[in-house]
């Protein structure tokens, strides 16, 4: 038998846990698929001691045609400036060096 937990090696996957991330980058870019969608990219780097220099993405809806998704866009990052000690964001590079606190969960959406 191979015993082989491959979440041991992809960085990728972050297991559950709390993390120290600097925000690394920020850019608001338009959808590739609908001009009318812009989406606020955001670059992580893990900068606790576990998994120290892995990469995380995330992609916030800030203009989106659907006002649900708009609106979860920009709760989500109203909580990613508050969590920055960024109160009034008037520029997305503000965010920038930034660093939060995050919690990891368990992804209840697994493969059964």
């Amino acid at each position: 038998m191979l015993n082989f937990n491959i979440k041991e090696y992809v960085k990728t996957v972050l297991p559950p846990g709390e993390y120290t991330l600097r925000i690394k980058k920020s850019q608001l870019k338009p959808s590739k698929n609908n001009p009318e969608i812009y989406h606020l990219n955001v670059i992580f780097e893990v900068i606790s001691d576990f998994r120290r220099g892995a990469i995380l993405s995330e992609n916030f809806n800030i203009y989106h045609p659907n006002e649900t998704a708009q609106r979860i866009g920009r709760e989500n990052l109203a909580s990613l400036a508050s969590a920055a000690g960024v109160l009034d964001l008037k520029n997305i590079e503000e965010l920038e060096k930034c660093i939060i606190e995050a919690t990891v969960k368990e992804d209840f959406y697994k493969e059964n």
